[in-house]
């Protein structure tokens, strides 16, 4: 690939020639298939709640703790994560966290108790939470602003299809195995994935430095975070509970597994969709369409929890998440260059949080059974989501 002159920190407004190579358009598929096994691993747990909670004599309040938790780690190492990325380069990052997210995930396979089980789960999370910031990072750093959206496309496309196997995979390993052997598969994934990193170069991140006075004052960045932690509640947080929704009516396992995995399904159809609109519709539009998929998709669940109704809306939760987060993900990686990285890790800090903090407040009602109120709460928060995203994003200009 030839050698160009490329114009270094422009998006801040600093301009810097460097020599690099030809900035490409997708990203590299060691990276696709980076962040297709650290979302299996995110992933496969929804499934298995009610499984754990039967294999240990748990109440399912409990065991969700390991996904809850994980969440929380995954999202409170993100700023860690982001300055080091910063600081050191996005792959240095990616190779400690892969090493790290195999050795403690092969961990949970063992795990004697809840207890440790959780503790695992929190660990794996803290590493794993690196991968998809950097990732990002990565393609901001590499590709150039007007395909960005279409190269963070298809890192979505790996997350969905991710998605849509791993609880597919978990109900079905689960079923006929033990639920143990699930967090096996993406642990010895990632390790053998770490020689192909050590081929990619390193891309050239924006000049300047990282100004952490910018990230204190920088007008749309709380916005963008605030967003972040609504649809991470909502996008995540609420789809977390579509196996137990299944489950609570008395279908098996794999079955459950099966239909919740429509979501990634919904998600890696909606990202073939973003990708070609991404250049033709300005973002505000894109961020209408996926708030319309979202309060729809919730509606339809609170309207009924049948199997047939809570798969074809699972399709179109995923459709809802690929326009909106891919926005959002996108406009994260633009709204400070300079320190993007630590932008990108707060972004989904903010996401994984708001996932976290919505899977722990509506434990009680999914105790309860109570699922129809808790995706009815889904659709009216979903509403100003929708409108402070698309209004937001019509306004700023960066």
């Amino acid at each position: 690939m030839a050698w160009l002159p490329r114009p270094h920190g422009t998006e801040s407004g600093t301009v810097t020639i460097t020599r690099t190579r030809q900035a490409p358009a997708s990203p590299p598929r060691a990276l696709l298939a980076v962040c297709y096994f650290a979302n299996v691993d995110r992933f496969a747990v929804t499934p298995l709640l009610v499984v754990i909670a039967a294999a240990m004599h748990a109440p399912l309040s409990d065991v969700t703790l390991a996904a809850s938790g994980y969440a929380f780690a995954y999202g409170g190492s993100q700023v860690v994560w982001g300055l080091l990325s910063d600081r050191f380069g996005r792959l240095p990052v990616l190779r400690i966290a892969l090493l790290g997210a195999g050795l403690s995930g092969l961990a949970s396979t063992v795990a004697p108790t809840l207890a440790v089980l959780i503790a695992l789960r929190i660990l794996t999370g803290a590493f794993v939470g690196a991968i998809v910031p950097a990732s990002i990072g990565y393609v901001g750093d590499a590709v150039a602003p007007r395909v960005r959206q279409r190269a963070l496309s298809d890192l979505m496309a790996a997350t969905g299809s991710a998605t849509a196997t791993a609880t597919l995979i978990a109900g079905v390993v689960a079923r006929f195995t033990s639920w143990r052997v699930v967090f096996a598969i993406p642990a010895i994934a990632l390790g053998l994935l770490m020689p192909a990193l050590r081929r990619l170069p390193e891309p050239v991140r924006a000049s300047g430095g990282t100004h952490y006075r910018d990230l204190l004052h920088n007008r749309w960045l709380p916005l963008v975070l605030l967003l972040g932690f609504v649809e991470g509640g909502l996008l995540l947080g609420g789809v977390t509970y579509l196996a137990p929704a299944l489950q609570h009516d008395g279908m098996g396992l794999a079955a459950a597994g099966a239909l919740a995995a429509t979501y990634g399904i919904g998600v890696l159809s909606g990202t073939r969709i973003v990708k070609p609109l991404s250049v033709r519709l300005p973002a505000w539009a894109l961020l209408s369409i996926g708030g319309a998929l979202l309060v729809g998709g919730f509606t339809a669940m609170a309207a009924s929890q049948s199997a047939v109704a809570l798969t074809l809306s699972a399709v179109i939760l995923g459709g809802a998440y690929s326009f909106m987060h891919s926005t959002l993900q996108t406009w994260s990686t633009s709204v400070l260059p300079r320190a993007r990285g630590t932008a990108v890790a707060l972004f989904t800090a903010a996401l994984f949080g708001g996932s976290a903090a919505s899977t722990v407040a509506v434990a009680p009602l999914a105790s309860e059974g109570r699922f129809g109120l808790m995706f009815a709460l889904g659709a009216v928060l979903g509403v100003p989501l929708a409108l402070a995203a698309a209004l937001g994003r019509a306004r700023c200009r960066e």
